[in-house]
């Protein structure tokens, strides 16, 4: 190997380090704030506050439907009409496990295009990945 190739190497390691280590510090400092966010299609559709037994229903005109399930520290996906239900299999989010979590602070149910999301203090819409890619 030339020393070049291997100081190439290297460079391309302490970078993705670096990187890595930014990304988990940055989502340790996160705290979530208390609020859902639901879009449909990549817009927003509705906003609450985490509350026991409050739900979102969203009923589209092809006739999707997700019903959404909000705790006093979290919400999950307790509905769809999606054939596959993985979203309803994705668990609860909440203020204490979404950074443990594949998906972080969401539940995807992408044949309806549905996001749902616990806030985080902090950021902004763009901060936080809420695009749908097509199906």
């Amino acid at each position: 190997m030339k020393k070049k190739e291997a100081l190439l190497i290297l460079l391309v390691l302490a970078v993705s380090a670096a990187l890595f280590a930014a990304s988990a510090l940055q989502k340790r400092n996160r705290t979530a704030d208390g609020t859902v966010n639901v879009y449909v299609d990549g817009a927003l559709y509705a906003s609450s506050a985490l509350g026991d037994g409050k739900t979102i229903v969203i009923e589209q005109e092809n006739g999707s439907k997700n019903v959404i399930r909000l705790t006093d520290d979290g919400f999950y996906m307790e509905e769809a009409s999606c054939p596959d239900q993985r979203c309803v299999h994705q668990g609860t989010v909440t203020q204490s496990n979404w950074q443990k979590r594949s998906l972080g602070t969401q539940v995807i149910c992408l044949p309806n295009r549905v996001v749902a999301e616990l806030v985080l203090r902090g950021t902004t819409n763009s901060d936080q990945n809420i695009d749908v890619p097509d199906v």
